[in-house]
Parts: structure tokens; C-alpha cells; sequence
């Protein structure tokens, strides 16, 4: 039997499935675990499911202990999030942790734990299929998509979700709604401008920070070096809305990336929290390397005092 769930907004059962939207789900309800991108992501990933999916026992604390091996703490964490007592999981944005699993090459000549990573990548999908978890897929990858269907969890796009724009992931949907429905930028416009650009995720982002001015879009590249959710009140994270500082950030800059949808939103028990989509954050860091000017010294070994820098040449 398939009901509607309203923690989460859409229908649940116990059928593993995957939703396509924009939407972080209620933190109410069952246990919620944001998936990141990055070398790291598998043994933040596994850490986070323990703590927050798997009930109390020896399972969880070897899953969760320090000197625990990685091949021991995978094993740990699947019986402990294999047992009966345990409540399904919501993985959301599980195709920020996906990887490509590397192919020729010896097993220990692999800097960034490729291997790792896209052999929990499978046990994640291996065990959320066997337990009925829910992965909230925020920009989805057809590889995730195709894997997904092999262990026979089927992706839907949920109810009322905006995909007006199909070149853009759900996630970035609502910063093409916000520039148009504010009147930033015209409807045609932007369409022609995504449909031009080599990549129209990275032209989105790069429209909306043309447009939502040097103070925001400062606040935005802040908040991007904060990879959990975080509450927003009076500030988030470690950035302040009061005071003065290095910490501290506008409250109306802020309130304008809450508008806009680039801080998405998550609902739980009397707070609320937000979370910057994964896909976004990638997306900024990737713009912020590319603007920035790197500097060589004008003599070989010589300090890098001002007056011999200057930019690197493109050759």
C-alpha cells in the first residue's frame, strides 16, 4: 500500500524509491542524511548514517569509532542499518556522491579513494534497496539513475515540481524562477542564454550573480564553505547577522538568498534549516578558481614581495 507521507511530501512506502525535486524533506520525521561531493564524501557519508540511521549497539559504535578499518566500519554500518528496529533513511542528493569507479591502474595508486567511493556508493544503493530508503535526487546523473534501476529503485519526478527549464537540475530550478519572477532578468532571455551556453548550469549561476548584486553574492560564496544544513537564526553557521567582523554577514543578504531558493530550505520539530545544494556549491567553488589570479615571482626562489608578481600568462 502506497500513502502519502507528509514529513517528507511525498508518497512513501516500503519500497525503496528516488524523488526528483528541489524540495529538502522534513527532519522531523525519519533520520536525514545530505550527501556531498568531494574525496571525502564516502567516509562522511558513512559516519553520518551511522549516527543518524542506525538504532544503538555494538554495530553502531564500531561503525562510528575512530580506529575502526574502512572495510570493518562498511560492514559495521550494514548490519547496524540492516536491523529490524531501524527507521528508513532519507539519503538526499545521493548523485553528488557518486563516482565513476576507476579502471586499470594498480589498487594503491589511487590518490583520490576512487575504489572507496564508488564501492560504498554501490552498498549504499545495495542496502537502501533492501530497507526501503527514500533518496531525495536534487540533480540527478543519468550513470545514478541507471545504476538505481539495476538494484530496482525507480526515480520519479515529485508532484508540482517546477521543471520549466530541462537543461537545469531541480535544484537550480528555483534561482531561474527567482530572476524572472523579480524581473532580474526576461523570460526569453535567460532561455536563450542557457540554450547558447556550453554548460547551463554554470551560466544560471553566473547570470544570478551578476544580478544579485556584490553584497549577496559575497554572503553566497561564504555560506558555500558550509557543507552540513545549518539553522538560520541570526545568522547560519558561524557567519553572524549581528555584530561586526570577519563573521559577520547582512541579514538582508541573507534573506535574499532564503528568497531566492539558493539556501534551501528544511523544515523540522519548532526550527527551521537550510542547506546550499551540492550542485551549487560545486558550481560557485568552480568560478571562484577560475577568477582568481595566480601569481609567479619574477626571479626563480625569490621572495613573493608585490613588486615582482604579477598574473601568470594564460601559456
Amino acid at each position: 500500500m502506497v500513502e502519502r507521507d507528509p514529513r517528507v511530501g511525498y508518497r512513501a512506502s516500503m519500497t525503496a524509491r528516488a524523488v526528483i525535486t528541489a524540495r529538502l524533506p522534513d527532519t522531523a520525521g525519519s533520520p536525514v542524511v545530505l550527501a556531498r561531493g568531494g574525496s571525502d564524501a564516502h567516509l562522511r557519508l558513512a559516519v553520518l548514517l551511522a549516527a543518524r540511521a542506525a538504532p544503538e549497539g555494538a554495530d553502531r559504535d564500531a561503525a562510528l569509532a575512530p580506529g575502526t578499518p574502512w572495510r570493518a566500519r562498511c560492514a559495521a554500518l550494514i548490519r547496524a542499518t540492516g536491523d529490524g528496529d531501524a527507521a528508513p533513511a532519507v539519503i538526499v542528493d545521493p548523485d553528488a556522491a557518486w563516482t565513476p569507479a576507476p579502471t586499470g591502474g594498480a589498487a594503491f595508486d589511487d590518490c583520490t579513494s576512487a575504489r572507496e567511493r564508488a564501492s560504498f556508493f554501490a552498498t549504499l544503493l545495495e542496502v537502501g534497496a533492501k530497507r526501503g530508503w527514500i533518496f531525495v535526487r536534487v540533480a540527478p546523473r543519468p550513470e545514478v539513475t541507471d545504476a538505481m534501476a539495476g538494484r530496482g529503485i525507480d526515480s520519479e519526478v515529485a508532484t508540482g515540481e517546477a521543471t520549466d527549464i530541462p537543461e537545469l537540475a531541480p535544484a537550480l530550478q528555483p534561482l531561474a524562477q527567482w530572476l524572472v519572477t523579480q524581473r532580474r532578468v526576461d523570460a526569453r532571455h535567460l532561455r536563450r542564454l542557457l540554450a547558447d551556453a556550453d554548460d547551463p548550469q554554470d551560466a544560471l549561476v553566473a547570470a544570478f550573480e551578476d544580478v544579485v548584486g556584490p553584497t549577496a553574492r559575497g554572503v553566497l560564496r561564504r555560506l558555500a564553505l558550509l557543507r552540513e544544513e545549518h539553522p538560520i537564526d541570526g545568522g547560519a553557521g558561524p557567519f553572524r547577522t549581528r555584530g561586526r567582523g570577519a563573521l559577520a554577514i547582512p541579514a538582508h543578504a541573507l534573506a535574499t538568498l532564503r528568497q531566492s531558493g539558493a539556501l534551501a530550505e528544511m523544515r523540522g520539530a519548532g526550527h527551521a534549516r537550510f542547506a546550499m545544494h551540492a550542485v551549487l556549491r560545486d558550481r560557485l567553488a568552480r568560478r571562484q578558481a577560475a577568477v582568481e589570479p595566480r601569481w609567479r615571482c619574477r626571479r626563480r626562489g625569490a621572495a613573493p614581495r608585490g613588486r615582482h608578481m604579477w598574473p601568470r600568462s594564460p601559456g
